[in-house]
């Protein structure tokens, strides 16, 4: 699973872990798998109005799974995730990603070398 920047057909702004869910028999590509999916929200600082801050809302705040199956015709594009961002993200989200403390510090410490 590959942490991505998804933007969807209606706009939103989605970061999660992504990948490809493939026929076991015929091998071909069904839809994408998002794990732990945020919506991403752009907010202007209120102290400084050029500045800007980053906010994170569930993407489906009304189910308790954090797995998603979702049809290739739903994302426009898949864009590698900005590393401040990167960080931010998997210190909030990082156990809910991985489901253990130890692959997440491992994943942040790639980050910053």
């Amino acid at each position: 699973m590959i942490l991505k920047i998804l933007v969807t057909n209606i706009g939103e702004r989605i970061i999660a872990g992504v990948s490809e869910v493939k026929d076991s028999e015929t091998n071909k590509n069904l839809c994408l798998l998002i794990k732990c999916p945020y919506i991403l929200h752009v907010n202007p600082k209120e102290d400084n109005p050029t500045e800007y801050c980053v906010n994170f809302s569930k993407w489906n705040p009304f189910s308790a799974d954090n797995k998603f199956h979702i049809p290739y015709g739903y994302v426009v594009t898949l864009g590698e995730v900005e590393e401040d961002l990167l960080k931010v993200y998997l210190e909030k989200f990082g156990e809910e990603l991985y489901g253990d403390e130890k692959n997440v510090e491992s994943q942040v410490d790639i980050i910053e070398e």
